[in-house]
């Protein structure tokens, strides 16, 4: 669990943070006209396009930034690499899931038992399933959930400080993670994709499948997985 060793130590120092992810789909956004990501939920226009552009390339104290596996995604990795350049806080956007999943989901419940907690995320999804307990949900179309940030954009006037907020809301969420922190410091803010979807939607992706010795059937790769 070394690769995940400074999330965890935030959450139990009670150190916030705020960390955003940009693997294939938010770079294929940024990088094409008309990309479809969110696996298949989410057109990027030109709008969320440049919103997402400005999101990767922010930098702040305790604001991460996780890029594609140069590996498995090269162009994309130095495309968002170049735009990154030598930030501290720069790490992969898989850091949370493929072989770090499972580390991830045995540790998180009690990371995270003396917060508060805000949950944003599809309206398809059951946060009672989650392993840990919330304390204020907002549920939104999954479907091009973009179409809902003027409504959210301002939101963070309403969590109470010290909170921690997870954000599961394809593209959008990276957006709002990272606008949100700019915002209010004080709180924890993490953009999760979709870490949870066995637990909130019933769903296993890949990473989340045919886990046997700490392995998943995600392709095997040395950087990332």
């Amino acid at each position: 669990m070394n690769e995940i060793k400074w999330f965890f130590d935030h959450l139990y120092n009670k150190e916030a943070f705020s960390f955003s992810r940009f693997n294939d789909g938010e770079m294929g956004g940024i990088m094409y006209d008309n990309f479809i990501a969110a696996r298949g939920d989410q057109l990027v226009n030109p709008e969320l396009s440049s919103a997402l552009k400005t999101s990767l390339t922010y930098q702040q104290k305790n604001y991460y930034v996780g890029i594609p596996c140069s590996t498995c995604f090269p162009q994309m990795y130095h495309y968002a690499n170049e735009l990154v350049g030598e930030y501290k806080h720069k790490t992969r956007a898989v850091i949370l899931t493929n072989r770090n999943w499972k580390d991830f989901i045995d540790n998180i419940s009690n990371a995270v038992k003396d917060y508060n907690i805000l949950w944003v995320g599809g309206d398809d999804q059951i946060t009672d399933n989650l392993p840990f307990s919330i304390d204020r949900e907002i549920l939104i179309s999954r479907k091009n959930s973009w179409e809902y940030y003027p409504q959210l954009k301002e939101y963070y006037k309403e969590i109470p400080k010290g909170w921690l907020v997870f954000i599961s809301l394809g593209p959008t969420a990276r957006v709002l993670t990272q606008e949100w922190f700019y915002h209010r410091p004080d709180l924890t803010i993490i953009d999760i994709g979709s870490n949870f979807d066995p637990f909130t939607r019933q769903v296993k992706h890949k990473c989340h499948l045919g886990w046997e010795n700490g392995f998943n059937i995600q392709t095997p790769c040395n950087e990332c997985n």
